[in-house]
């Protein structure tokens, strides 16, 4: 008996651990509902992102995320192209980030998409992150 709650007690450490190295590392973010929510939800339109402001990148961000499977398995190379060059930054410069939302660094914070990247330097993941 005493096996089996140690042997849970330290499941459970274990999965605490990973999600909140996985939490620290990652950092803050924002779900695609949360995102719409503070700046709408208009369609993903690739010209329109990349020749627009901040504002109308933050109003596809929702989008971005809804159809995220778009984005999946390309490289930065392909980014560039469909969304012109990156201005946030997550972590090291190879990570793909488009600034949404510049804070005041104090009580709002300044948000970004991106375009997380696997082993293979390919997109495996997109996030809105909150790039403090």
């Amino acid at each position: 008996m005493k096996k089996f709650f140690l042997l849970g007690f330290s499941l459970i450490f274990v999965v605490s651990a990973v999600a909140s190295v996985k939490h620290f590392w990652r950092g803050p973010t924002m779900s695609q509902a949360e995102v719409a929510k503070r700046w709408g939800e208009s369609p993903f339109v690739a010209e329109k992102f990349k020749a627009g402001d901040m504002k109308t990148k933050a109003s596809m961000a929702s989008s971005i995320l809804k159809n995220k499977k778009q984005f999946l398995g390309k490289d930065t190379i392909e980014l560039r192209k469909e969304l012109g060059d990156p201005d946030g930054f997550y972590f090291r410069d190879s990570f793909p980030a488009y600034l949404i939302h510049l804070g005041d660094g104090k009580k709002d914070y300044a948000w970004q998409i991106v375009f997380l990247l696997d082993n293979d330097f390919k997109v495996g993941e997109v996030i809105v992150h909150r790039n403090n």
